[in-house]
């Protein structure tokens, strides 16, 4: 036979056990889990968001540069 687990509706997710009961709006729960990568970053802003992941594109690009001419190097060493 089926079990009831819940009920879906309203603006709150509402966990009920035994012994306690947790309850949180939906509207916080969404801004902890859609922001939670900006704010662990230390960024604040949706432009600052922006002006993040362009310095790590900036910072990936000059790495992948590097390593090309460092690999680049190492074959050039070994032919000889």
């Amino acid at each position: 036979m089926a079990k009831q687990r819940g009920k879906v509706g309203g603006d709150k997710l509402t966990v009920k056990t035994a012994g306690e009961e947790f309850s949180a709006p939906l509207t916080e729960l969404h801004d902890a889990w859609w922001n939670s990568i900006a704010r662990a970053m230390g960024v604040t802003s949706i432009i600052q968001t922006f002006i993040a992941f362009e310095k790590l594109k900036g910072f990936l690009a000059v790495q992948k540069s590097k390593l090309c001419c460092n690999l680049y190097v190492l074959i050039l060493k070994n032919r000889q």
